[in-house]
């Protein structure tokens, strides 16, 4: 099965542990658990 691509913007992952946002958590486990491909950009703010 082919993965989907996941971009992720620089501010997304500074709140992928958000502890008042539950649905963070499960992407951020997902993500741990090689569901997604993940592409950052290069390029800070």
């Amino acid at each position: 099965m082919k993965k989907s691509k996941l971009y992720l913007d620089t501010p997304v992952i500074s709140r992928l542990e958000a502890l008042d946002a539950p649905e963070t958590l499960r992407l951020w486990d997902e993500i741990k658990a090689g569901v997604y491909d993940i592409v950052v950009s290069e390029y800070g703010y």
